[in-house]
């Protein structure tokens, strides 16, 4: 659905995750937006943390990203097959 970058909070030094994620309208746009505001009021240990979103625009294209807490622990993949 979108494109994930590995990066450092510049503050803490920790690892993070940058997610890119194309929008196409401005309906897409709010349905995203709202999932990603929900998304960092979660605080529990089987969900990572979304620290902060918002939208940008590359090349002439419309995004929102969310950075989150980079998950070390396992891989995902692994838990869910």
């Amino acid at each position: 659905m979108g494109e994930i970058y590995k990066g450092k909070d510049i503050t803490t030094e920790s690892d993070i995750i940058i997610k890119l994620v194309p929008v196409e309208s401005t309906d897409e746009e709010q349905l995203l937006q709202k999932e990603l505001d929900v998304s960092k009021h979660f605080n529990h240990a089987n969900i990572i943390s979304s620290l902060t979103s918002w939208k940008i625009e590359i090349d002439g294209k419309n995004y929102l990203y969310t950075i989150q807490d980079y998950f070390t622990k396992d891989n995902l993949r692994s838990k869910i097959t």
